[in-house]
């Protein structure tokens, strides 16, 4: 099922606390067979804005949604919040945003004065956590012994005096070789 925003998780929680009431703040779904990913998203114009605010919607969730009896242990874990910045935000401001881990993951988004709406919203969400492409790798190599005899010629030339180590008494001597490498 596809990402889609939640407005009446933010009515039922805006009808006991005011702070998702406004306007900046929205949540966002994505069923993930039985469960259900929560994204919480947040709009800020600066990054000090950011920095002085972000906080504030980290502690509702934990209060208002966390806290909630209808939601799986997994749900109440595996929740994200995504703070949208119209400028571009300082990396050590976007760091120490994202490196907070009370209560959920953080994923700042800096869009250099581009509109922040639903749409784009939605695309970041599902770009950061959802739509991840992973390139294939080619082997570089063929075999173990080759990375080993390629980075490591002393590792190596002990492994094949040796031979094929597997008892206790031929692996001591291998290990004091290696100890003094």
């Amino acid at each position: 099922m596809s990402l889609s925003k939640v407005t009446h998780v933010i009515e039922l929680l805006g009808s006991t606390d005011s702070f998702f009431l406004d306007p900046s703040v929205s949540c966002w779904q994505k069923k993930q067979g039985k469960l259900s990913v929560y994204v919480f998203a947040q709009i800020f114009s600066t990054g000090e804005e950011l920095l002085n605010n972000y906080k504030l919607l980290r502690d509702h969730v934990a209060v208002c949604f966390q806290s909630q009896g209808d939601i799986s242990d997994a749900e109440r874990w595996n929740l994200y919040i995504f703070y949208f910045v119209s400028e571009k935000v300082a990396a050590d401001i976007k760091q120490l945003v994202e490196q907070d881990k009370f209560s959920t993951r953080k994923i700042v988004c800096s869009n250099s004065g581009e509109n922040i709406s639903d749409q784009l919203i939605k695309q970041q969400i599902n770009a950061e956590l959802f739509e991840i492409e992973v390139p294939l790798r080619t082997a570089t190599s063929s075999s173990l012994d080759a990375v080993i005899a390629s980075g490591f010629p002393e590792v190596y030339r002990a492994l094949t005096n040796l031979g094929a180590a597997d008892t206790y008494e031929i692996l001591t001597p291998l290990l004091g070789y290696l100890n003094h490498e």
